[in-house]
């Protein structure tokens, strides 16, 4: 049984779903956008194919009628798809190349549930709801897999792959993979900022179509300042730019965001967040998430996209040019450690040492100014990734406040081999640490956490469709193959897009300093007071997930009145408190109520959406008598 809750972008009325073929032998339902679908119409129609929408997503049955499989890498966009062929009895679950759209799914006795939310799958009757806590383990770590979820039994579909479902089993194969090249060559700046600005403008150009008005997140970065420029370059005429803006002025990117508005033409709207209205949203943004979460900027998103609604149906945000061209401080920091493993001089251990004091937490640094456990991450990997380091860096924090027999079944070394095991030692073999780290960070870290809780699950919540230009197949695979000394250097990352905005942004821009987007840490304090967030902590509740140890949090809810903030320790403690609240309202939420929650949450969400919509209507005019 397919069924589909769409929100529609192209052609409204033509491109209900399930879709299908012309014979109705192969039946479609997907979530998401394909780009470029104009051309490929036309080519199916060349061949008589007969289409009866202009929707977008109607050339994929009569593709795969096609190809077959083989039509799966022909796709560009942002998409998760259930394809059902009646003549082969085949059921294909089918995600984008990084993982923009989600996709889970689960045997349950003689059936296959799936769905775009862990909610759908849960609602299956008789599906039994269990933390996973190998998972969890890794999960509190910064380790994430593109495959599991927080909840035993229920997969997700791959980034990049596809499974399909037959007579003769479940199969799980890739439709395309990242190119990767650590070797290093001669390039020219000015000839790849050229070529890097064609491919971004087209990759942008695509995501401008649909039926309905297009806006951008716009900060004080290049990324997103460069999005909103290029959709200006194309004439798209009104275009909404959303600025957040929080209680904490060091997080206030509003003035140059501002002054690029003003440069670029756009209409500007600045959405302010409180502390106490991210604690309020929390639960209501990990609701639609799903997972256990570091801070509270998952939930700026969704309110910021909630901002968006009345305004456009589609957003282009930056996420992925990051991951894609080094532009994480973490990879120059990766630089330095690499630096001094080999020559162990005392200068190279300052040069770290002064980075960490100057960028810090902000630019999402470890405070780490040598590698971990070198030989045992080395034997594990082959290479030494950032995500190894995070790992064995959080376990000084985070270890102190788990339960022992949760930190004695589940050992942080075993942790680090399941990340190994997904990742194909041909690809890592031979590249240098920081490739490796952003090949990691886009198969495993962007997928699991930055497109779900700073991305696409906040965005849909609010109706918005997220569109991500920086991961743009064609645009990707230019990056990859890019050698590293041509992303960055020891100062900064993304040098082919800072070269390509050089004559089109200011240089406060393009030359301007990388922010990792965070929430005031403060929050933390305001979250919690809130009467949820003592529930779901209590001494009960803890125990009863097993992870972490009730005195020990007790401790560190009653540290934070002591340590400020913005200090190391107290940044520290109120990250850990985010992940123990957060890890304890998912379990209350999808393991021990879960239906309580969904029926809660359905009835507060179509309130609200009541409220919205009467405050937006017109007054009526009455004439008096």
């Amino acid at each position: 049984m397919l069924m589909h809750a769409r929100l529609a972008l192209v052609d409204p009325q033509g491109g209900r779903q399930p879709i299908s073929n012309e014979t109705g032998s192969i039946w479609l339902t997907c979530n998401g956008e394909i780009y470029g679908y104009k051309d490929i119409m036309s080519k199916l129609q060349t061949k008589g194919h007969r289409l009866r929408s202009q929707c977008d997503v109607e050339v994929i049955p009569h593709l795969f009628e096609d190809l077959g499989p083989g039509c799966f890498a022909k796709l560009r966009g942002e998409f998760a798809f259930a394809l059902y062929d009646e003549k082969q009895h085949e059921l294909y679950l089918v995600r984008d190349r990084f993982g923009i759209k989600p996709l889970y799914y689960c045997e349950v006795g003689d059936a296959l549930v799936f769905g775009s939310e862990l909610k759908s799958v849960l609602s299956y009757p008789s599906l039994p709801a269990e933390l996973n806590h190998q998972y969890i383990r890794g999960l509190l770590a910064g380790i994430s897999l593109p495959e599991e979820t927080i909840l035993q039994d229920i997969l997700e579909v791959p980034p990049g792959h596809y499974v399909r479902i037959s007579r003769t089993g479940i199969e799980v194969q890739p439709y395309w993979s990242l190119a990767l090249n650590g070797r290093e060559r001669l390039t020219n700046p000015k000839q790849t900022g050229e070529e890097y600005a064609k491919l971004f403008d087209e990759a942008v150009r695509l995501r401008l179509h649909g039926d309905g008005p297009v806006g951008a997140y716009l900060s004080s970065g290049v990324d997103s300042c460069s999005v909103v420029d290029a959709m200006m370059r194309h004439g798209s005429g009104d275009v909404k730019a959303f600025t957040l803006r929080f209680d904490d002025p060091e997080l206030d990117e509003t003035q140059i965001a501002a002054r690029v508005a003003t440069i670029t033409g756009v209409d500007h709207h600045i959405v302010d967040v409180s502390n106490q209205a991210l604690a309020d949203n929390f639960r209501t943004s990990l609701w639609h998430s799903e997972i256990p979460v570091f801070n509270t900027h998952g939930t700026a998103k969704f309110l910021l996209s909630r901002a968006c609604q009345p305004h456009v149906k589609a957003i282009l945000t930056g996420e992925g040019a990051d991951e894609t061209l080094a532009g994480y401080a973490m990879y120059r920091h990766q630089l330095l450690l690499d630096e001094q493993r080999k020559t162990g001089e005392r200068h190279v251990k300052s040069l770290i040492k002064e980075m960490i004091a100057r960028e810090g937490i902000l630019a999402g640094l470890l405070p780490e100014t040598a590698y971990r456990q070198n030989a045992m991450v080395e034997t594990i990997f082959g290479c030494y990734p950032y995500a190894a380091l995070r790992a064995l860096s959080s376990e000084r924090l985070m270890g102190r406040f788990f339960q022992r027999s949760f930190v004695e079944a589940h050992p942080i070394e075993e942790a680090l081999k399941r990340l190994a095991d997904v990742l194909p030692a041909e690809k890592l073999e031979g590249l240098p640490p920081a490739t490796a780290s952003r090949y990691i960070s886009l198969k495993c870290d962007l997928p699991a956490y930055n497109l779900n809780y700073l991305g696409d699950r906040q965005e849909m919540a609010n109706s918005i469709e997220g569109r991500l230009p920086f991961l743009d197949n064609e645009l990707a695979d230019y990056a990859f193959q890019l050698p590293p000394s041509a992303l960055h250097t020891m100062k900064e990352g993304k040098l082919p897009l800072r070269s390509a905005m050089a004559n089109r942004l200011p240089n406060y821009v393009h030359q301007g300093p990388k922010r990792v987007f965070w929430a005031p840490v403060s929050a933390v304090d305001t979250l919690m007071q809130n009467s949820f967030c003592e529930v779901a902590l209590n001494s009960d509740s803890v125990r009863d997930v097993g992870v972490f140890e009730p005195s020990r949090l007790d401790l560190a809810k009653k540290l934070i009145r002591v340590f400020p903030a913005k200090s190391k320790v107290g940044t520290g403690l109120r990250t850990m408190l985010t992940c123990a609240a957060s890890l304890h309202l998912v379990n209350d939420m999808f393991v021990r109520n879960f239906s309580k929650n969904a029926q809660n949450f359905c009835k507060s969400e179509t309130k609200r959406r009541i409220d919205h919509l009467v405050a937006r209507a017109a007054p009526i005019e009455v004439d008096p008598l």
